[in-house]
């Protein structure tokens, strides 16, 4: 071949790269592109580090399981022929709002559970302490902010979710005004849906983290009270995926459970260890 031709290449393929990394910047070319992201309606495994729980999964599946659920019933709506733009979002909206009742169902019913569990789990320890100890019910202040928060992020992703399909329909009636001959295209249902699911498959992990972190400081602050200062080792999931900061905590514990350190980033499941009873003679006793 030429080696004019080849050098023509070449600084073609540089310029195309360069504008696919930066595409708010001219390089001579015009990159279009596109890519189509399909819902699973599944939690993603390769969230976080370690392995999740099996509440942790239960109740990232139940919030994305709520989604699915609707999903039929949107791509229909979007494909009835006989309904106007105008109705197919006010049907829309309506179904998005059966969603977000579910949804929000499922946040209770599942952060009580994984609260209560938390406590169970902890009471347990410290009576392993002190057989005499007798458990007592934390506040619930924690749980219901936490609960609050999950709602208001099952909030916006619903809000989010109605946008991003009102905006696709209205969109395609420009398409068929300007171009009446071509088919409609609808990949952004599936483009929102996997949006929807994603977040939602957050809320969940973040949801499942934060309450049962609390669960557990709950009853153990009270323990605290009762048994004495309680510290505890922070115990890392030993895999590739362990940042810095979590190896480091490892190696400057124990913690006092009435000032444990805050997770470092999202996606972490290293934490606490059991606790155990501080000694003002040794440093720790188990």
């Amino acid at each position: 071949m030429d080696p004019k031709k080849v050098a023509n290449i070449l600084h073609e393929g540089a310029a195309k790269l360069k504008a696919l990394n930066n595409p708010n910047k001219y390089y001579d070319y015009s990159i279009s592109y596109s890519v189509k992201a399909e819902p699973t309606f599944e939690p993603n495994s390769n969230l976080g580090e370690g392995e999740a729980s099996t509440d942790e999964m239960d109740y990232r599946s139940a919030l994305i399981a709520a989604l699915a659920f609707i999903y039929p019933g949107i791509v229909k709506i979007v494909k009835d022929k006989t309904l106007t733009t105008d109705e197919k979002i006010n049907q829309i909206n309506v179904t998005i709002d059966g969603f977000t009742r579910e949804a929000e169902s499922e946040v209770k019913t599942h952060t009580q559970n994984i609260w209560s569990k938390a406590n169970a789990e902890a009471n347990k320890n410290l009576k392993n302490i002190d057989s005499n100890y007798k458990p007592a019910k934390p506040d619930k202040a924690g749980l219901e902010a936490i609960q609050n928060q999950q709602i208001q992020n099952i909030n916006n992703v619903a809000n989010t979710l109605k946008g991003r399909l009102a905006q696709g329909l209205l969109t395609g009636d420009i398409d068929k005004a300007v171009r009446p001959d071509l088919e409609p295209d609808i990949s952004y249902i599936d483009n929102a849906f996997y949006e929807a699911q994603n977040r939602l498959d957050s809320t969940g992990y973040d949801g499942w983290d934060k309450v049962n972190e609390a669960g557990l400081l709950g009853a153990y602050m009270l323990g605290n009270a009762v048994l004495g200062a309680l510290v505890a080792d922070w115990i890392d999931m030993k895999d590739d995926s362990v940042c810095a900061d979590c190896k480091a905590k490892v190696k400057n514990g124990p913690y006092p459970v009435m000032n444990w350190p805050k997770k470092p980033h999202f996606g972490c499941r290293c934490g606490m260890g059991v606790p155990y009873l501080l000694s003002s003679t040794t440093g720790v006793t188990v």
